[in-house]
């Protein structure tokens, strides 16, 4: 999830959240989940530090690493602020307030912080390792079991992340309509729809479950797809990243004017391919003992937004720097 906006706004909604909660009457625990997120971010951030390498280091990842410490420390500051404001003033306009007014502060902060919590994950220990920031990047190394564990790893928390978000949208208006009376139906009915239609976006998640402890497919992979529905001819591709609605995928190609595989020369990324289903990704199976498309690290700049050589990686120009474009990653 990019830091700029899309983290940046979910730090905002927490803290607003925050904001809610004490207001309903829960300023202690308001300012100690504001202090454990911070320090839960700050944590993986020491780690992420100690174990980058400078030379592997983008211009670009140092000024959004910036963005999100000071994400941190803006949300510890404010929630232990509003905390001890709410404390001294006794400040609770919603401590009488209907069960639901309750029900939706709770599920909202629940939503937001598991989000942001989960971004902080892809962050500071899935990005770094699939970037090449913190030692060779899967398109260096391609096909080696050394990525099983961080692609299992990340459909693990994208999957638990996506499964809470799916049980607040249906425990809140169950909660409401258990307290509601006559409009408890139009509640339950509310919640049933919010569940299915948020689940329907993100179909893969029974599925990403069961790839957290055992993934047919891993990232730096060397896979055999079919481009062209219309085209019975396989071509070579490397696994870019994985998500909840499965996963992304670059064409391999020998010879960079010929898209058919080619069994001389060396390997290239020959086109941007499209996303795969968790449907169809159990059925893809690897190509054993593939090379990898970038062995000298050179190759593979562009390979995805977060390779830590791509010159046009995640972020806008500054003074002095080149003028690129801001791309974004996968999004819940």
């Amino acid at each position: 999830m990019e830091p700029r906006y899309w983290m940046t706004g979910y730090a905002v909604l927490f803290v607003a959240a925050l904001l809610a909660l004490a207001a309903r009457g829960f300023a202690v625990a308001a300012g100690v989940l504001a202090l454990a997120i911070f320090l839960f971010g700050a944590t993986f951030d020491v780690i992420y530090v100690r174990r980058r390498q400078a030379e592997r280091l983008h211009w670009a990842r140092r000024r959004l690493d910036r963005i999100v410490r000071r994400q941190l420390a803006a949300i510890a500051v404010l929630g232990i602020a509003i905390a001890a404001t709410s404390a001294a003033t006794g400040y609770a306009p919603l401590r009488d307030a209907a069960p639901s007014v309750q029900a939706i502060v709770i599920g909202v902060l629940v939503g937001v912080a598991t989000i942001y919590i989960s971004s902080l994950l892809d962050w500071y220990w899935i990005v770094p390792r699939v970037s090449g920031t913190v030692g060779p990047a899967p398109c260096e190394l391609s096909g080696q079991e050394r990525w099983a564990g961080l692609t299992n790893f990340w459909f693990f928390h994208r999957a638990v992340a996506t499964s809470v978000v799916i049980g607040v949208l249906a425990g809140v208006p169950a909660f409401i309509a258990g307290h509601s009376g006559s409009d408890g139906t139009a509640w339950a009915l509310l919640g049933s729809a919010l569940a299915v239609g948020y689940s329907s976006v993100n179909t893969g998640v029974r599925t990403a479950l069961s790839f957290a402890f055992n993934s047919p497919v891993h990232v730096g992979d060397i896979i055999r797809v079919r481009a062209d529905p219309e085209d019975d001819h396989l071509q070579d591709a490397y696994v870019v990243d994985v998500s909840i609605q499965g996963l992304k995928y670059t064409l391999l190609a020998r010879d960079p004017e010929d898209p058919v595989r080619d069994p001389q020369g060396p390997v290239q990324f020959a086109q941007k391919g499209t996303q795969l289903s968790m449907e169809e990704v159990l059925k893809v199976r690897r190509v054993r003992g593939a090379d990898s498309p970038c062995r000298n690290g050179q190759g593979c700049q562009a390979v995805n937004w977060y390779c830590h050589r791509n010159p046009m990686a995640n972020t806008a120009w500054g003074p002095g720097e080149p003028d690129v474009s801001l791309s974004t990653s996968a999004r819940y």
